[in-house]
């Protein structure tokens, strides 16, 4: 299994279902879909928009780390939303450019995020997950950029408390994830 040329770093990402079941063991995003088909908020606390649908607020969750023990905080949360809509000068996305046109700006305080769009956007929570291609990294990989993860899969998920819940995947150019599991793990997936 391959990543894309861009590898598995989302902003420039362009994968596969295969490639996004790869990213989903890797990364956490801000909603999640239920079993009623709704998105509710998983790194996210709460999303939720003005009457007109135009602003939308997200707070993000307390407590949340990346495997490099840095903070899952509002700004993270803003800086990732600005390199997926290629507004982050480290970051040359492709695809989220076209999807994330909509958002007018992006702003943090705190734990609170508020995007503000251009027209409204009822389904803005849906576009948070985007099949589990919006997931959400540590600042260090929003600033080294893609070139750093061309031929190899390297990915930040969240820690809560002391619990890890992922870490980073490292793949050979040929994609063979049985080796980079033992070589990370010492098993064989």
């Amino acid at each position: 299994m391959r990543a894309s040329r861009s590898g598995y770093c989302l902003p420039e990402g362009q994968l596969a279902i295969s490639g996004m079941l790869v990213v989903r063991a890797i990364y956490d995003t801000l909603t999640v879909p239920n079993a009623e088909g709704e998105y509710v908020p998983y790194l996210a606390k709460s999303v939720e928009p003005s009457e007109d649908y135009k602003t939308w607020t997200i707070t993000v969750r307390d407590d949340i780390k990346f495997h490099d023990g840095t903070d899952l905080t509002g700004e993270v949360v803003k800086n990732n939303l600005d390199a997926y809509r290629g507004a982050y000068p480290a970051r040359k996305p492709l695809l989220f450019t076209f999807v994330l046109s909509n958002i007018d700006s992006v702003s943090a305080e705190g734990q609170v995020v508020t995007v503000k769009t251009k027209v409204p956007w009822v389904a803005f929570p849906a576009f948070l997950y985007s099949s589990s291609r919006m997931g959400i990294m540590a600042q260090a990989q929003l600033d080294e950029g893609a070139s750093n993860y061309v031929d190899e899969a390297a990915g930040d998920l969240a820690v809560r408390g002391s619990v890890v819940l992922g870490g980073t995947l490292a793949c050979n150019s040929r994609g063979d994830l049985a080796d980079a599991a033992e070589a990370a793990h010492g098993v064989v997936a």
